[in-house]
């Protein structure tokens, strides 16, 4: 991560373990100034969402439909951090016990995967999307 080793294990799920702890945000920020420090743009995943930028995805008609219980939704959200507040997320499955019953409103959306970027233009995007494609498609500004 950011040059630096760290001792990791690989599950039998396939998931990382890191036996020792890592500050995300500490690497997140020395990632920002190393890239401030060559002139480059910090990547996608290190950026810091503003909240303007979750508001224009909303108002602009962009939907992130998701499960409480998929990891590549919770991985978008980390991506979005705090703008997260401010997108019209749909949450397809209400419980445990409702794997597979979705909501209505994902049902009349069509939803077969998750996460489903629906955009104002009605197309969709399955699978996770950077910050940039996200930009690109629904027209909002990264700040």
């Amino acid at each position: 991560i950011n040059e630096t080793q760290y001792e990791s294990y690989i599950t039998k799920d396939g998931k990382f373990l890191f036996p020792t702890g890592i500050d995300l945000k500490a690497a997140a920020a020395q990632a920002a100034e190393t890239a401030a420090a060559s002139g480059e743009q910090a990547p996608d995943s290190m950026a810091t969402v503003s909240a303007d930028f979750g508001k224009c995805l909303t108002e602009k008609g962009t939907k992130f439909y998701g499960a409480w219980w998929c990891s590549h939704c919770q991985n978008q959200k980390k991506t979005l951090g705090d703008a997260l507040q401010y997108v019209n997320y749909i949450e397809c499955e209400k419980t445990p016990t409702s794997q597979g019953d979705l909501i209505d409103a994902c049902k009349n959306a069509k939803i077969e995967s998750f996460p489903t970027w629906i955009f104002a233009d009605d197309t969709r995007n399955a699978g996770e999307l950077t910050l940039t494609q996200l930009a690109e498609k629904s027209g909002c500004q990264l700040k």
